[in-house]
């Protein structure tokens, strides 16, 4: 995932060898956060197709297209319904100071998101991957990381796919309420790492 790097006064750690020799070795830590070249700034729920609902780098209003840092992370409680087949460079949903931040694909319009670089369900993010319809619905392309909620919803059909690898961090969940959920590569292998819920 992209990420603007901000880096803290370094730290001297002494490391001691079974010789007895000593070493100092200077150890930066880097703090990272999203970048975001499209955002969602509508303030309330809506369509992730209308260009009103989110604002670019130029202050411009414009759905996000294949180069850019999709961010759904400002404060509030709101959903993000994708009715459409879309590629995006990377994408973060949650990680707002507050409230829930939901992206929905939905499985009536058979909604599917292609991403390039690896992407974040945010603390507070929550990615509902199927809704009440019974087409495919698709999440492909990079790695997908989870400090929120992924869940798949059942609908009146079709499968769920997870078309990429995904890590669900210690205060990750993910949901699988439809027995069409998959976990494939779509001609390569892919990995699901539980280290939460």
């Amino acid at each position: 995932m992209g990420f603007v790097q901000r880096r803290m006064p370094a730290l001297l750690v002494v490391l001691v060898g079974a010789a007895g020799v000593v070493a100092w070795i200077a150890v930066s830590r880097v703090l990272a956060g999203p970048t975001c070249t499209d955002t969602w700034t509508a303030g309330a729920s809506g369509s992730w197709t209308t260009a009103a609902n989110w604002t670019n780098n130029s202050s411009l209003h414009a759905v996000p297209g294949t180069s850019d840092d999709v961010c759904i992370n400002q404060a509030g409680t709101y959903t993000v319904t994708l009715s459409a087949g879309v590629s995006v460079n990377e994408f973060t949903v949650g990680g707002a100071s507050s409230g829930t931040q939901t992206l929905v694909l939905s499985s009536a319009a058979s909604a599917s998101l292609g991403i390039s670089a690896p992407s974040a369900v945010a603390a507070g993010g929550v990615l509902v991957i199927g809704d009440t319809g019974n087409g495919n619905t698709t999440v492909a392309g990079s790695t997908l990381s989870n400090d929120g909620t992924i869940t798949t919803v059942a609908g009146s059909g079709g499968a769920r796919f997870l078309r990429t690898n995904v890590t669900n961090n210690a205060d990750g969940t993910v949901n699988v309420f439809s027995g069409g959920t998959q976990s494939d590569g779509s001609g390569g292998a892919t990995t699901f790492t539980n280290n939460g819920t």
